[in-house]
């Protein structure tokens, strides 16, 4: 083989070595960066009374339980939806229910809300709020036989400043978990 090929080839291999080298440092740098992103989001536990038992604030006069959708709204439907038991290695129910009884507190309006979330019975689950790259949440508490958990909490206390917060439910059983977006954002005067 002739210098020249040889010199070619080099020339060759050097390059893609370094189109290689070069791709792989964007991507270590991108990660970083996410990393960073990640590390750098404020996460707030806010305080909630102790949970609303489900005998006392909403009686069943069946095994079929009333819950509200997550689009709350004036003339919002109840919908209907069959109580489950956990069951061993089972995703949970994506969550649903009215994940903040009032989207825009302050001003004339309360403070105090309401939240619930309806998923597996035996399923654990919580409420983020999310404002830039402030992430508040609900503590994480276990639904019961229907799969219903209830928070009552202050906005003030919560921390909660004025703007725009987007609400999520998220669910975790065996390991595995779902969430769900409120359709609405929550709006603190």
């Amino acid at each position: 083989m002739t210098k020249a090929r040889q010199g070619k080839r080099l020339n060759k291999r050097l390059i893609l070595t370094l189109l290689v080298s070069g791709a792989l440092l964007v991507a270590l740098f991108v990660s970083y960066e996410i990393y960073q992103s990640h590390k750098r989001q404020k996460r707030v536990v806010i305080p909630s009374s102790s949970p609303v038992s489900n005998a006392t604030t909403n009686p069943k006069p069946s095994d079929k339980q009333v819950t509200q959708s997550t689009q709350p709204s004036t003339n919002s439907t109840p919908t209907t939806q069959k109580s489950t038991t956990a069951t061993t290695g089972a995703t949970p129910i994506v969550p649903s229910g009215q994940f903040v009884s009032n989207h825009s507190p302050g001003g004339s309006n309360p403070t105090t809300e309401q939240s619930v979330c309806n998923t597996t019975a035996g399923a654990s689950c919580y409420i983020q709020f999310t404002k830039d790259s402030i992430v508040k949440k609900l503590d994480s508490q276990v639904t019961d036989a229907n799969g219903t958990t209830i928070w009552n909490w202050d906005v003030k206390a919560a921390g909660l400043t004025a703007g725009s917060w987007h609400i999520s439910a998220v669910a975790t059983l065996n390991g595995q978990a779902v969430s769900a977006q409120d359709s609405q954002t929550m709006e603190i005067k």
